[in-house]
């Protein structure tokens, strides 16, 4: 799908509603730990079990997070294991050629590569990065959702239409 996400109900209730359309009410499942799917080990599943604690401190997890969190937590370990190799063995290697020896780059930096792109995107789906988490609810803020009474109301002709 091209284009903008879509925003979630909660998101268009804080903004406002310009264009008056009805907002559909959004879905809330249940908040819970999950626990890590059983063939899990070493450090995805670690990395699965502490996320997902965190997700739920936040507010934000639920039992149909646990795919999306499973490729997190995978992608993160395969991305650690990959940057080891890199360590122990250089970004380099020779082969031999009919030219001579010729030093490439090893293809386990395509696959780091490739690892932190789907990291940044699964941390953007859970609400990891500091720009997805601008969007999420603060607890700590009180109902922002409820009716609130405006400010301004007092000063508004009736009919809500100012000229």
């Amino acid at each position: 799908m091209a284009g903008r996400k879509p925003k979630t109900a909660a998101q268009k209730t804080l903004e406002g509603n310009p264009g008056r359309r009805p907002i559909k009410p959004h879905l809330m499942a249940e908040l819970e730990v999950p626990a890590a799917p059983a063939h899990m080990e070493g450090l995805a599943k670690a990395t699965f079990e502490e996320t997902a604690l965190r997700l739920y401190r936040l507010g934000v997890m639920t039992a149909l997070d646990v795919f999306l969190l499973e490729s997190y937590a995978e992608n993160y370990a395969m991305m650690v294991e990959t940057q080891a190799y890199i360590r122990a063995n250089g970004m380099t290697y020779k082969a031999m050629t009919k030219s001579g020896v010729s030093i490439r780059q090893r293809p386990e930096l395509a696959i780091l590569n490739q690892c932190r792109a789907m990291h940044r995107q699964y941390s953007g789906e859970l609400g990891l990065t500091p720009a997805s988490r601008t969007k999420l609810p603060d607890a700590s803020q009180g109902d922002l959702f409820k009716e609130r009474q405006n400010p301004f109301s007092e000063f508004a002709p009736a009919s809500g239409r100012v000229n």
